[in-house]
């Protein structure tokens, strides 16, 4: 049977703004950051790493900016590499949107060798 691996990843590694930068670069700016900043910024490199890997099947999920404990919520979007947004101009996700993603992923995989994100509806 074929191995695979979920990574719950950062939103650091994803790409925002006008012009597509990593939103890492964002956190950076935030005051006291350099305090934290290395962990945003080794979950880019374990992307970038995951990215190499061709003898697993793994998952990366990126959450939404604001990843907050909490219920499931009513539904999710999904994306790519891209930071999402709801239709509220939210990017968050709770715990339990999260692990029913997770879940469905373990379940019944559609993501392979790929980084994924999501945003509670």
């Amino acid at each position: 049977k074929d191995i695979r691996v979920i990574f719950i990843l950062g939103a650091g590694s994803l790409r925002t703004g006008i012009d597509n930068h990593l939103v890492v670069e964002d956190i950076k700016k935030l005051t006291g950051s350099e305090n934290w900043i290395n962990t945003p910024q080794e979950q880019l490199n374990e992307l970038n790493y995951l990215k190499q890997v061709e003898d697993v099947d793994w998952l990366g999920i990126s959450p939404a900016l604001t990843f907050e404990a909490g219920p499931e919520a009513a539904g999710y979007m999904l994306g790519n590499n891209t930071l999402l947004f709801n239709n509220n101009n939210e990017s968050k996700v709770t715990s339990g949107t999260m692990a029913r993603l997770v879940v469905n992923e373990i379940v019944h995989p559609k993501h392979h060798k790929e980084r994924i994100t999501l945003v509670d509806e």
